[in-house]
C-alpha cells in the first residue's frame, strides 16, 4: 500500500467541534464555548433550539466571565441549568470575580426565525456570593423554590452548602462538613430529597464509595440522612456506585460494581425514607460506569417511562433504552464512542465518534422513530475510504500472560522495508483508548508508522478485576503490558524490531519511561508532563489523588523503597535510549522542574535527551500552536533517532 498521503501538521488540530459541556432542557440545547473580551479569553454559555443546527446561537452569559471548574483538582462541568417555578436558572462560578453567579430566564415567545432570542432575561445576573476561594461542583439543585444547595471544596475540605437565591453577595451557609470527599449531587425537580456520593481518602471514588440520601425540611435544613446498606446486594467487599440519577420523586437509578462490572441498580425511596432495591441487573461484559476523575459525567438520562443509558460492551460504547425499568432495545448507531448523554422525553443529545469520524454532537428525536435513526446511520456510516487508517481491535497476552487489549493502526504509506512502531500508553492510569479517529495517529500512519494504543491492565471498560491489575503494580504491570505487545507485533512480523518508540503523557509518561528501563526493546521515548518522582507526586499533588498511590504502589510508610524503585528519576543510570520531554510551566499536578531535573541527569550521563518547556501550559496542553510545535519537534526527534 502506498497512497502517498501526506497530512500537514497544521491539519492535525483542525476540528470544527467547539461545543463543550452540552446539556438539554426545555427543547433547548446549552453548551459552553470560548469567547474573547478585549483580547482576554473567557467562556460563555450559549443556547439554541434542539435539532436546529443552523439557528443562530444566543449568548446567555456575555463575554465578561471565565467559567472554569477546578473541583477536586480535575474539574468538570462548569455551569448548571435548572428549571424551577416556570423559569430556567443558569448558575456558574466565575474565576474572575471568584463568585457564584445566577441568571434567570423565561422562554421567549418571539419568532425564532426573526430574532435569535430563545430565552428572555428575567433580570440582570445576580452575584450570589462574596468573593470566595472555593471550588464548586456544578451539580447544584434548587429546593423549597428559593434555596440553592450544592457541594464545594474549600481549604482541603468538602462541604454541603446552601444559598438564598433572593440575596446578593452572601456567604455560604454550611449544611454539612464531610469527613473526606463528596460529589455527584442530584435530586428530582421539586423534591426535598437529595442524593450524592461520599468516599474517604483511602479510596478513589471508583474503588469504594457510599450512596447517601438526605431529606431537607421546608427551611432547607437537613432533617435526616440515609446511607444505602451494601448488604442489600449480599456483598461485604468494596463497592463503587456511579451517577445516582432520579427518574421520579421515589425512583433512583445508578450503577454499582459488586458483580465485578458496573451494572444498573434501580432503587425505591419509601415515604418512611427507607431505601429498597426495586430492580438489579447483572450483565457481565457490560460496563455502565467509568472512573470519576471529573464531575458532571452523564451516562444516564430520561424518566421512568423513557430511560436511556450508555454502556461499554465488547470494546465499544452502546446506547440502551428502558421503559418502566424494563430493557426495551439497544439502539443501533454507527458509532463506537458515546458520551455526555442528556434526554428530554424522547429527545436525545450526546457526543459520538468512530474510527473515521471526529467527535460530533448528535441530536436525535425518537418520537420520529426509525426515520431519525436511519438518517443518522446514513449520514455517519463508516465508508471504505482508504485515506484513513482505521483502528483494529487486537488482544494479546500481557503481563503474567493475562489477556490485554489494544488498538492497532496500520500505515497508510510504505516508506520503510518494514514499518516502525509508535506505541502509546494512555494517562489516567484508569483511562482507555476507544479506537476513534485521532488526527495525530493518522499523521504518523501517513508517515509509514504502525501505531498501537495499549489499554494496559488498569484501564477502564473491562470490569473491576482488569482495573485492579494495577494495584501495587503501577510501573510494572503497565510497562510489561507495553513490552508484551511490542514483542507480539515483532513475533507476527508486523513491525521492524529495531524501530520501536514508546510515548505517554502524565501517568503514561511513567509507563513509557519504565518500559524503557525494564527492556532494551525500545529505541526512544516521547513524554509529555510525565510522572517521574512518586515520592514528590505523593507530597505535592492535589488532595483528590494524594492517597491514590496507596493502592497503586502501597502506603508510603511501609513501601518507601518501592516508591524510589518505581520512580524514573531514581533509575536514570538504567536508561540507555533517548527521551524527548515536553512540560508546561503552569502544571499544578507534576512540577515542571522534575522534567528539567531528569533531563539534566540524562545529560550528565551522556544519554541524549531534549526538553521543551511551555510558559502558558498546565497539565494538559491547550494552545494549538504549542500542540503543533510538539508534533513538529517529535517528528524531527524521531527522524534523527530512526535514521541513526
Amino acid at each position: 500500500m502506498n497512497h502517498n498521503l501526506k497530512i500537514d501538521i497544521s491539519e492535525v488540530f483542525q476540528n470544527n467541534y467547539s461545543k463543550r459541556e452540552v446539556y438539554l432542557l426545555k427543547d433547548l440545547l446549552f453548551w459552553l464555548e470560548k469567547v474573547e473580551n478585549n483580547g482576554v479569553a473567557g467562556h460563555a454559555v450559549f443556547t439554541r433550539p434542539f435539532n436546529q443546527k443552523n439557528a443562530t446561537p444566543q449568548n446567555l452569559t456575555g463575554n465578561d466571565f471565565s467559567l472554569k471548574n477546578y473541583f477536586h483538582g480535575y474539574g468538570g462541568k462548569s455551569y448548571q441549568c435548572i428549571e424551577n417555578d416556570g423559569k430556567i436558572h443558569l448558575i456558574w462560578f466565575d474565576q474572575i470575580t471568584k463568585s457564584l453567579w445566577m441568571q434567570t430566564f423565561k422562554k421567549s415567545k418571539r419568532d425564532y426565525q426573526q430574532e435569535a432570542i430563545y430565552l428572555n432575561n428575567d433580570k440582570s445576573p445576580i452575584k450570589l456570593t462574596n468573593s470566595i476561594n472555593c471550588n464548586f461542583e456544578q451539580s447544584c439543585v434548587i429546593v423549597c423554590d428559593k434555596i440553592l444547595v450544592g457541594i464545594c471544596e474549600q481549604n482541603e475540605k468538602d462541604y454541603l452548602f446552601s444559598l438564598d437565591l433572593t440575596i446578593k453577595n452572601q456567604d455560604l451557609f454550611v449544611l454539612k462538613e464531610f469527613d473526606n470527599f463528596a460529589g455527584c449531587l442530584s435530586s428530582y425537580s421539586g423534591s426535598n430529597v437529595l442524593s450524592f456520593l461520599e468516599w474517604d481518602n483511602r479510596n478513589m471514588p471508583w474503588q469504594n464509595n457510599d450512596l447517601v440520601l438526605i431529606r431537607l425540611n421546608q427551611t432547607g435544613q437537613i432533617q435526616e440522612q440515609r446511607i444505602f446498606d451494601k448488604e442489600f446486594l449480599n456483598i461485604k467487599k468494596k463497592i463503587s456506585f456511579f451517577q445516582p440519577y432520579w427518574l421520579d420523586q421515589k425512583c433512583l437509578v445508578c450503577s454499582e460494581d459488586s458483580s465485578g462490572w458496573w451494572n444498573l441498580l434501580f432503587l425505591e425511596i419509601e415515604d418512611s425514607f427507607e431505601i429498597k432495591v426495586k430492580k438489579r441487573l447483572i450483565k457481565k461484559q457490560y460496563e455502565y460506569g467509568t472512573p470519576q476523575w471529573i464531575s458532571g459525567i452523564s451516562l444516564f438520562s430520561g424518566s421512568k417511562e423513557n430511560f436511556f443509558c450508555l454502556a461499554i460492551h465488547n470494546n465499544i460504547w452502546i446506547l440502551e433504552y428502558y421503559q418502566n425499568l424494563t430493557f426495551r432495545n439497544h439502539i443501533e448507531l454507527p458509532f463506537t464512542y458515546l458520551s455526555s448523554l442528556h434526554v428530554e422525553k424522547k429527545k436525545l443529545i450526546f457526543i459520538a465518534a468512530n474510527s473515521s469520524l471526529n467527535e460530533q454532537l448528535i441530536e436525535m428525536d425518537l418520537a420520529e422513530k426509525k426515520e431519525t435513526i436511519r438518517a443518522i446511520n446514513e449520514k455517519f456510516s463508516i465508508d471504505q475510504d482508504n485515506d484513513i487508517s482505521r483502528s483494529q481491535s487486537f488482544w494479546f497476552k500481557g503481563h503474567k500472560k493475562k489477556k490485554t487489549h489494544s488498538w492497532i493502526y496500520m500505515p497508510l504509506n510504505n516508506f520503510f522495508d518494514k514499518p516502525p512502531l509508535l506505541l502509546k500508553a494512555h494517562s489516567g492510569p484508569t483511562s482507555r483508548f476507544d479506537g476513534i479517529l485521532n488526527k495525530e495517529v493518522q499523521f504518523w500512519s501517513s508517515l509509514g508508522w504502525v501505531v498501537a494504543e495499549v489499554n494496559y491492565g488498569g484501564s477502564s471498560g473491562y470490569g473491576r478485576k482488569y482495573r485492579e491489575r494495577l494495584d501495587h503494580k503501577w510501573g510494572i504491570s503497565d510497562s510489561y503490558d507495553c513490552i508484551s505487545l511490542a514483542l507480539e507485533l515483532i513475533n507476527i512480523q508486523l513491525i521492524d524490531s529495531g524501530k520501536i518508540v514508546i510515548c505517554g503523557n502524565s501517568a503514561g509518561g511513567l509507563t513509557a519511561i519504565n518500559s524503557l528501563i525494564n527492556n532494551n526493546l525500545f529505541r526512544a521515548a516521547i513524554c509529555k508532563y510525565p510522572v517521574l518522582d512518586l515520592k514528590n507526586m505523593r507530597s505535592h499533588t492535589h488532595r483528590f489523588e494524594r492517597d491514590y498511590l496507596n493502592s497503586l504502589i502501597g502506603k508510603y510508610q511501609n513501601n518507601s523503597k518501592t516508591y524510589a524503585q518505581r520512580s524514573p528519576l531514581n533509575n536514570v543510570k538504567k536508561i540507555k535510549k533517548p527521551i524527548l520531554f515536553f512540560h508546561g510551566k503552569k502544571d499544578l499536578v507534576i512540577p515542571y522542574d522534575q522534567t528539567l531535573k531528569m533531563h539534566k541527569k540524562l545529560s550528565e550521563l551522556k544519554i541524549y535527551s531534549e526538553v521543551k518547556i511551555y510558559e502558558n501550559e498546565g497539565h494538559g496542553f491547550k494552545d494549538i500552536n504549542n500542540k503543533i510545535d510538539v508534533l513538529k519537534t517529535s517528528q524531527l526527534f524521531l527522524n534523527k533517532i530512526i535514521d541513526n
